[in-house]
C-alpha cells in the first residue's frame, strides 16, 4: 500500500467528520522552460545576438547556455556575459557572471551579444540547453485522458461496503505523462495517486447517491488536467 495515499485517505477521513472542505495541496516542483532567438547582426565580420527568455520558473542561482555551432564558427568576444568555445571545438557555452545577470524572472529576457569569425557556410545552431534544459520545446498542447472504471453509472452498494475506486489516464502529447490522478467522492478529496493502477476503496458513506470524480493531470507547463465523473448508490 502507498504510504502516500495512506495519508491522503486520513486526510479525506478527516474532512469528512468536520463537515469542511479542506483544500490538500501537493509540494511545488520548480518547472523548467526557456526559449532562446538566435540571429546573425552582420556576416562580415560575423557577429550576432542572443536573446534568452525564461519561460520556467525564476532562476535564482546563475545559469548556463550551451549550443553547438554547425559549420565551424567561432565566437572571440561577447558581453554582457561570458561566452567560452574550447580551441576546435564548435561547443559554446555562455554564463552569467555578476550578480546583476545571475537571475532570470519568468518571463524575463536577456540579449547577448558575440563576435567572432565564419566559414563561407554560416548556418544557424538549431538547438539551445539553458541549465540542462532543451529550449524551445513546444508547450504541451493536449490534456490528458481519463476513464472511470468502477463505481459504474447507478451502480449500487450495501451500506458498510468498502467502495472501488478505479481509474485509467493517459497523456496522448508526444513526450507527455500523467503525474497523478485525484479521486473525490461528493468533492471530498480521498487520494492522490502519482502512478498506475489508479485505485482506491472508500469506506463509511452513508446511504444515499454519491458522485466520485477523478482529475488525471499531466506534465505540461502549466499543467493541463481532465476529469470523469459517475454517480453511484449507497443503501
Amino acid at each position: 500500500m502507498k504510504v502516500y495515499k495512506r495519508l491522503a485517505a486520513l486526510a479525506g477521513l478527516a474532512t469528512l467528520l468536520s463537515g469542511a472542505v479542506v483544500a490538500v495541496s501537493g509540494p511545488a516542483y520548480a518547472a523548467a522552460g526557456c526559449k532562446v532567438f538566435y540571429r546573425k547582426t552582420s556576416s562580415a565580420p560575423f557577429a550576432g545576438v542572443i536573446d534568452i527568455v525564461n519561460t520556467g520558473d525564476p532562476i535564482t542561482n546563475g545559469w548556463t547556455l550551451t549550443f553547438a555551432f554547425p559549420t565551424g564558427q567561432r565566437i572571440t568576444n561577447g558581453w554582457p556575459v561570458t561566452f567560452n568555445q574550447p580551441p576546435g571545438s564548435n561547443q559554446v557555452t555562455v554564463t552569467s557572471n555578476s550578480p546583476w545577470n545571475s537571475s532570470l524572472a519568468t518571463g524575463v529576457s536577456l540579449s547577448a551579444g558575440f563576435v567572432g569569425t565564419a566559414l563561407p557556410v554560416n548556418l544557424d545552431p538549431t538547438a539551445f540547453t539553458l541549465n540542462g534544459t532543451l529550449c524551445n520545446v513546444p508547450v504541451n498542447a493536449a490534456a490528458p485522458q481519463v476513464f472511470l472504471s468502477s463505481p459504474t453509472a447507478g451502480q449500487m452498494f450495501p451500506v458498510g461496503a468498502a467502495i472501488p475506486l478505479a481509474a485509467s489516464a493517459y497523456d496522448p502529447e508526444s513526450g507527455g505523462a500523467v503525474t497523478r490522478v485525484e479521486f473525490h467522492v461528493d468533492g471530498v478529496l480521498q487520494v492522490v495517486d502519482t502512478a498506475p493502477p489508479y485505485t482506491w476503496n472508500v469506506l463509511g458513506l452513508p446511504s444515499g447517491t454519491h458522485t466520485v470524480t477523478a482529475t488525471a493531470f499531466d506534465n505540461g507547463n502549466p499543467a493541463r488536467s481532465a476529469q470523469a465523473s459517475v454517480a453511484f448508490g449507497v443503501g
